[in-house]
C-alpha cells in the first residue's frame, strides 16, 4: 500500500469485481501529494468526540478487550 498505493487500489477493487474509473485513478496522485502519513494536518480524535468515555468503553466492552488482549490506548 506504501510502495505503489494506486496499484493496490486496483488489485482492491478488482479483488471486488470493481472497476477503477480513469477519473478516480488519475485523482489520486494528487490526493496522495497531501495525504500521506507525516504530511498535512494530523488528526487526533478522542472518546468525547463521540460522547463516550472510559467507563462507558470498560462497562460494554472491558470483557471483550480482556479476552482478546486489546490493549487500551489512553
Amino acid at each position: 500500500m506504501i510502495a505503489d498505493p494506486i496499484a493496490e487500489a486496483e488489485r482492491v477493487y478488482a479483488e471486488f469485481g470493481l472497476h477503477l474509473t480513469a477519473k478516480a485513478k488519475n485523482a489520486m496522485p494528487d490526493y496522495l501529494k497531501i495525504d500521506r502519513p507525516g504530511q498535512g494536518p494530523e488528526q487526533s480524535y478522542t472518546l468525547a468526540d463521540y460522547g463516550l468515555d472510559e467507563r462507558v468503553i470498560e462497562e460494554y466492552l472491558g470483557k471483550y478487550l480482556d479476552d482478546y488482549r486489546v490493549t487500551r490506548e489512553r
